[in-house]
């Protein structure tokens, strides 16, 4: 039988996106039916995998003019790789794919992995005077292209209320862990001294409400140190976070330029004791679940949330965290509770926190997605 070909696509993902490569690109290369085709920005590292093809649409800044030609480039790809099914990740691309999917009629997903319109109005990624209109640019493209779309995939279950436009065509995909391997993680004895900090860097996400809390914990004792691994977006993040950690050799930060290979991050997990997720309290993150949860409890590590009911209900089974307030933190209350609570002493199923490939599985499978 043929393999039909899928084009997986993103403009400010790597082409090594875990949810991109690692998640979609593999459960599909898995069934032996799709050749897989990933396009995104560039890697800092070349990547090899002689299973997948991989396209690089953008290398540049966010705000360079560069990424407005990037749909253009992708357009021209999808000429060239006449894919038979394309799934979008990013807003960017929704009315380019909606123009292919007019003349050629392939199959087409949306996988939506941010309610994209509310992190631009409620976060600081742009500057204000073109926030509101790359929103309403967002909002606009995702509406008109609604009609085209074949059926969207969802990261979040909260999407589900706050994307009106999605009807009941949708499946709901949880962006979880997937391991590389079935081996359990054992607890083990943690004196919590060295702290971590994962993913986006972003003023939203706390990165400097980490810094200051571990600035305090090292002047009482020093033996406390902090590791940010991850990429920021915002040039004036990088410059901000090299500015506060200068001169903190107690402080190590692994990328800030570029995204990180995500196995890197996973073996931070595990050499670290806590992990501090300082989310800032915002409309565009308050009830998401995100993916760092679904790592820290597969691996066991204890992590500090901000409060949050959502977030403390879903920790609370697995007693995997504890709450902060990361704008005013008390330090002795903060060291009292990491040392007198009870991490991960509640058995739980690891299932729960593992990506759904057979849901996938399911969403390329079903009649509605049958070839011709």
């Amino acid at each position: 039988m043929e393999k039909k070909v899928v084009l997986i696509a993103s403009v400010l993902k790597p082409v090594n996106d875990p949810r991109m490569y690692e998640k979609i690109g593999m459960a599909l290369f898995r069934q032996g039916k799709y050749e897989v085709h990933i396009a995104g920005f560039c890697s800092h590292k070349h990547v090899r995998d002689e299973k997948f093809k991989f396209h690089v649409i953008l290398c540049a800044n966010r705000l360079s003019w560069k990424r407005f030609a990037a749909p253009v480039i992708f357009y021209k790809k999808m000429l060239k790789v006449k894919p038979d099914v394309v799934v979008v990740c990013t807003p960017d691309l929704l009315i380019v794919t909606a123009l292919y999917r007019i003349l050629f009629r392939p199959l087409f997903l949306y996988d939506v992995r941010e309610n994209y319109y509310l992190n631009l109005v409620h976060t600081h990624s742009f500057p204000l005077y073109i926030r509101n209109l790359f929103a309403l640019f967002v909002r606009a493209a995702e509406w008109l292209t609604h009609p085209l779309i074949d059926r969207y995939v969802l990261a979040e279950k909260c999407y589900v209320q706050e994307l009106p436009f999605i009807k009941n065509r949708y499946t709901v995909l949880e962006n979880k862990y997937q391991p590389k391997s079935d081996v359990l993680v054992v607890p083990r004895r943690r004196t919590f001294f060295r702290l971590l900090y994962t993913g986006t860097i972003a003023e939203t996400y706390g990165v400097f409400e980490a810094i200051s809390l571990v600035r305090k914990l090292h002047q009482a004792d020093g033996r406390y140190t902090l590791t940010i691994i991850g990429y920021a977006a915002q040039p004036s993040v990088r410059n901000r976070v090299r500015k506060e950690t200068s001169g903190c050799s107690y402080i190590r930060v692994i990328g800030l330029d570029y995204p990180v290979p995500h196995a890197e991050i996973i073996r931070c997990i595990n050499l670290s004791d806590i992990a501090l997720t300082p989310y800032l309290p915002n409309r565009s993150t308050r009830d998401k679940i995100p993916t760092k949860f679904y790592e820290y409890i597969y691996h066991r590590i204890p992590f500090v949330i901000q409060s949050n009911p959502a977030w403390e209900a879903f920790t609370l089974p697995y007693r995997a965290a504890i709450t902060l307030d990361f704008t005013n933190p008390d330090l002795s209350e903060f060291l009292a509770s990491i040392h007198s609570y009870a991490f991960y002493q509640t058995p739980f199923a690891y299932r729960h926190l593992i990506f759904n490939l057979e849901k996938l599985s399911k969403v390329f499978s079903n009649k509605i997605y049958q070839f011709n």
